[in-house]
C-alpha cells in the first residue's frame, strides 16, 4: 500500500494528474487490519488487485504528460 501511494504522490509531483478510485485501497487497508480473519482467496485477490493498481501506476509515471 505504501508503494501505491508513493506512486500516486509521484504523478501529482510530475504534474500527472489522474482520476483514482479509493475503494481498492480502502477494500486492501480493511483485509490487511483484518488479515488473520480473511480466507486466503481473499487475501490472494486483493494482493492482485493492488499488484494491478502498482502496475498501472508504474506505466502512468513512464507516460509523458
Amino acid at each position: 500500500m505504501r508503494a501505491s501511494g508513493s506512486l500516486k504522490g509521484l504523478l501529482v509531483k510530475n504534474g500527472k494528474i489522474v482520476a483514482f478510485d479509493g475503494t481498492v485501497e480502502r477494500v486492501i487497508g480493511e483485509i490487511a487490519r483484518n488479515v488473520e480473519a480473511m480466507s486466503d482467496e481473499t487475501v490472494a485477490k486483493a494482493l492482485l488487485a493492488l499488484a494491478d493498481q502498482i502496475r498501472t501506476l508504474r506505466i502512468l509515471n513512464r507516460e509523458p504528460v
